[in-house]
């Protein structure tokens, strides 16, 4: 059993020193593994950024960010006895992270002059305000 992890096209596989059988999966120190792990991953890649996040490969929504999401991993692994287990996982540095929160802030950034400019235009046509209203709460459920 191994997980893999993918950074700017290159792998490497890591495999823990002593790794925990099936009934040794609830006594096992997994947050001395974990950051072992992430110490590992920085390395091999020298990474300057000591922040990173770790994404399931299949799916991207599904982050490994704590001992738990390991251990329940791992908990998977086990459970397959076909051979060897891979679980392949892609990093991400913060940095990364801050670029797509930085467009996320842009765009909350136009719909919030989209309603400033609607509500300069209610203080020049007062009966606006129903029209008004109504675009504020369609942009509020986009939002």
């Amino acid at each position: 059993m191994c997980l893999v992890f993918e950074y700017n096209n290159n792998r490497v596989s890591w495999i823990p020193l002593n790794p925990p059988m099936s009934a040794d999966i609830s006594t096992y120190n997994w947050n001395k593994e974990f950051v072992e792990m992430k110490q590992f991953v920085i390395k091999q890649f020298d990474l300057n950024d000591k922040y990173v996040l770790f994404r399931n490969a299949k799916d991207k929504g599904n982050t490994i960010d704590s001992e738990r999401e390991l251990k329940s991993i791992w908990e998977s692994m086990l459970l397959n006895r076909n051979g060897l287990t891979v679980f392949q996982l892609v990093v991400e540095t913060m940095a990364k992270q801050m670029e797509s929160e930085n467009e996320l802030d842009n765009i909350i950034k136009y719909f919030e002059n989209s309603v400033q400019k609607i509500s300069q235009v209610q203080v020049y046509f007062p009966d606006f305000s129903s029209s008004y209203n109504e675009a504020c709460q369609k942009l509020k459920k986009r939002v």
